[in-house]
């Protein structure tokens, strides 16, 4: 993990804290690419400023601090820094209220952070209790911490997997089911205005571009590809044409949410 972290003195540092849409992926899983992956391509020639994109696949707020990867950041971080923080996506996979399965118990004990600030909520499981301890960690070593709501995600018309739904008309990070419903990207825009930091509400700003790009064009952002071009893709995997990932992104898609 330290390994990850590179020192530039005189440089400003962005440190990217987030899931598998900004999260850096290999060569074998290309065009599999997340924005924090693509976002120092967006930089300008010349500029002092690096990217230290620590965001990983799958991890909530919850699960990447557990995991020690918000550590990493804590033991680097300093003064002058940027600490960009996008969580939701994972964060959701709670259990709906119904029979709990071996995957629900372990997402819900290991990965759930539940939105809002119901009293209910355990501090160390709710969404904004944990979001503030990345805004706290910034500001303790000096740095900005800047808050990004989720990415959206491509609604899938049940009838048909590979055509999307379109218009997006709201957040596809709201849970209206289980014990703790709630609207995670409102959660994030609540804890950025009561922390007072700055926000990048990608959520808004994504519904709003893949709108105007609409069915079927979103495949040539989302990871819907050709599975004879990229063999990694084939029959079974998830992210060809016919069993398109419907929240990350290819390289295309990356580079316009960096943009």
């Amino acid at each position: 993990r330290e390994k990850a972290v590179i020192t530039a003195f005189g440089t400003t540092r962005i440190f990217v804290a987030g899931d598998a849409t900004a999260s850096y992926y290999g060569p074998h899983l290309a065009p599999r690419m997340g924005w924090g992956q693509a976002l120092e391509r967006k930089l300008k020639e010349g500029a002092r400023v690096r990217v230290i994109n620590l965001a990983q696949p799958g991890r909530s707020a919850r699960s990447f601090a557990s995991e020690g990867w918000l550590d990493v950041i804590g033991r680097n971080i300093r003064e002058g820094d940027y600490l960009f923080i996008q969580f939701g996506l994972s964060d959701q996979r709670c259990g709906n209220g119904h029979a709990l399965s071996r995957r629900d118990l372990s997402d819900i004990a290991n990965l759930c952070a539940y939105p809002g600030f119901d009293p209910r909520i355990p501090p160390e499981r709710s969404f904004a209790n944990t979001l503030t301890r990345y805004v706290k960690l910034a500001r303790e070593n000096g740095a900005t911490p800047v808050m990004l709501t989720p990415v959206t995600r491509i609604n899938l018309d049940p009838r048909n997997s590979v055509k999307g739904i379109f218009p997006i008309r709201k957040s596809t990070h709201i849970v209206q089911g289980g014990s703790f419903p709630g609207d995670y990207s409102r959660t994030v825009r609540n804890v950025a205005t009561s922390s007072k930091v700055p926000l990048i509400d990608l959520d808004a700003r994504s519904i709003d571009a893949f709108n105007k790009v609409g069915d079927p064009g979103w495949k040539d952002y989302y990871l819907a590809v050709d599975p004879d071009k990229y063999p990694y893709y084939s029959e079974g995997a998830v992210g060809n044409l016919l069993t398109p990932d419907n929240s990350v992104f290819q390289e295309r898609g990356a580079l316009a949410v960096a943009d």
